[in-house]
């Protein structure tokens, strides 16, 4: 005898499926791979890959056989060569602001409903004017609604009692929305419950320091704790090298550094492999970054040592000529060796085709350069001039003293740019104060997070 029937499944409105999908996407997110490359321009150019199997059950429909997927959360603002495309690396829609918009504030009116316990009776009307100035793309309208919903619910009289974990959790959301849009997708419906890989990219315009001896970049990943795994790839541009690479991961009060393990030469490229604690971590990742060894600082450092070499060497040779054969002449080819040298040496500060970062690197390295140039065809022309002495003497004691100087800035400018080892102790805690504030307690890396080197 057949027992009865199973009850019939209950159709989820479209809030709670987007809230099963946003605050449970680690669940089916399996693996996101960020790759920044650093382009000759100073720009960055950021490649998602996104491993994931939209559910069945939360499905939302889109346009004729497909559905919607909000697969990621972007900063607000214009994006710059953006694209995404789908399995078989063919491009997939991506709905406009609008929609995305629509299905934002969606997603927060029934998570602030599920938090509160509002029913339509007793819910404030202004929520749902307030969430949608949050999710707008005017980020000061946004903060100042933040705000104002804030203190709506907190002095509601009608809003019964919430759990603080749950509102805590309703404004972590309200503020990330604040800041960023929900990007939604569409793919074909034919891929819901299959494995597929999602891509988009776009480029990010910046101002780094590029023509300091060691500097640092740094990336705030709002979208780090969307998958269940998330691996970060840094590709360095040419004439610089990678000598560390950290991820400060933020989790509530819980602040963890992991550092991954670099040679002390330098990389071209650095990768980190990070588990998120929860859906509402956020992230930071921290690039320390040097010219490369052996290339321009080392070529100025090598010829302003050189440079100086020579003029000590005639200065010391005039001295020893007073002392041995005073009244000797220089050769009238020695004027014409120096200037050569110094020709030579100001070809060195040529190099074309040339970008912002070659030009911003060869910045300091090229006054080296310039300098020692100078100062060789300046002798030569000392030379070949009759000064008498004592001011002859003199004059040579100067332009030694000038290259010394030079000598000593490319020294101090190689000594800068060379890598440092790996940060594994204070160093990152200083990295991650330095990103998220002085108040951030420090937290130990306790190797939770899952460690995955391999690449997918």
């Amino acid at each position: 005898m057949s027992g009865p029937p199973p009850p019939p499944a209950v159709e989820l409105s479209a809030g709670q499926k987007l809230i099963e999908l946003i605050l449970g996407s680690q669940d089916w997110i399996h693996r996101q791979v960020e790759r920044v490359e650093i382009m000759p321009t100073g720009d960055v150019l950021h490649q998602v890959s996104l491993d994931l199997t939209v559910p069945a059950d939360l499905a939302l429909p889109g346009s004729r056989g497909a559905v919607q997927v909000p697969v990621s959360l972007l900063a607000k603002g214009p994006l710059s060569q953006f694209s995404v495309i789908g399995p078989e690396d063919r491009p997939v829609p991506l709905l406009e602001s609008a929609a995305n918009s629509e299905l934002a504030a969606a997603f927060l009116h029934a998570l602030a409903r599920v938090t509160y316990g509002f029913s339509p009776a007793t819910e404030p009307v202004t929520v749902g004017i307030l969430l949608a100035d949050i999710v707008s793309s005017d980020r000061r309208r946004g903060r100042l609604a933040v705000e104002r919903l804030r203190r709506l619910l907190d002095d509601s009289p009608g809003a019964p009692a919430a759990d603080p974990l749950e509102v805590a959790t309703f404004f972590s959301m309200v503020e990330v929305f604040a800041r960023r849009f929900l990007m939604v997708i569409e793919l074909d419906a034919d891929l819901v419950g299959r494995r597929c890989i999602v891509k988009y990219s776009y480029l990010d315009s910046r101002n780094d320091p590029h023509d300091r001896p060691r500097y640092e970049m740094s990336w705030d990943l709002g979208h780090f704790g969307v998958a269940a795994s998330y691996h970060f790839e840094l590709v360095s541009p040419q004439l610089l090298e990678i000598t560390s690479l950290t991820l400060v991961q933020v989790s509530g009060d819980e602040v963890s550094p992991r550092t991954t393990e670099l040679p002390s030469a330098g990389v071209s490229v650095g990768h980190l492999a990070v588990r998120p604690r929860s859906r509402l971590s956020t992230a930071a990742v921290v690039a320390a970054l040097v010219p490369r060894r052996y290339g321009v600082v080392s070529q100025s450092f090598a010829g302003t040592l050189l440079a100086t070499l020579v003029l000590g060497a005639i200065v010391l040779g005039r001295h020893l000529r007073d002392l041995w054969n005073p009244g000797a002449t220089v050769a009238p080819t020695a004027a014409g060796i120096l200037s050569a040298g110094g020709a030579i040496v100001l070809t060195w500060i040529a190099r074309t085709p040339e970008d912002r970062i070659v030009a911003a690197v060869l910045r300091r390295p090229r006054r080296h350069l310039l300098g020692v140039g100078a100062l060789l065809i300046a002798a030569g022309l000392y030379m070949a001039v009759p000064v008498p002495e004592p001011a002859r003497t003199v004059g040579w004691w100067l332009l030694l003293g000038a290259a010394v100087a030079v000598a000593v800035a490319a020294t101090v400018h190689r000594t800068l740019s060379r890598p440092r080892p790996s940060p594994v102790g204070s160093s990152p805690t200083r990295r991650r104060r330095r990103i998220l504030g002085p108040e951030a307690s420090p937290g130990d890396d306790d190797g939770e997070d899952g460690d995955e080197r391999g690449h997918p």
